[in-house]
């Protein structure tokens, strides 16, 4: 999915003010004894590989989440506070179902102003 990125965020003119990488740190990585390994630390790298930053984009690695339901949460809570109004989210195949139920229920976003886009 990082290449996926990397590509959609080429093709983006003008470039977004935020890349998150929100795939945090699950249950699986919690023993490990670097406090900073994610699997969002991991994408940004191969992300940041193909690509080359806009300086006028934020990157933001989350590294607290857990789920699917906590990567697109904290997300969009990110976006609403920084004013955001349109938000694109790229996930893996095998997530998209479960992205596309929570954000049904997640409907009071678009009474705040976002609008949440697959």
């Amino acid at each position: 999915s990082s290449i996926a990125a990397a590509l959609f965020y080429k093709r983006l003119d003008p470039p977004p003010s935020i890349v998150v990488f929100a795939t945090g740190r699950p249950a699986y990585l919690g023993d490990d004894p670097d406090p900073t390994l994610s699997e969002g630390k991991i994408l940004y790298e191969s992300f940041s590989a193909h690509v080359r930053l806009d300086f006028r984009t934020q990157v933001v690695v989350q590294d607290k989440n857990r789920n699917t339901h906590d990567d697109i949460l904290e997300t969009l809570l990110l976006a609403q506070k920084k004013g955001l109004r349109r938000v694109g989210i790229i996930s893996m195949l095998v997530d998209l179902a479960r992205c596309n139920e929570f954000l049904k229920k997640i409907r009071e976003f678009v009474s705040l102003g976002l609008n949440a886009k697959k």
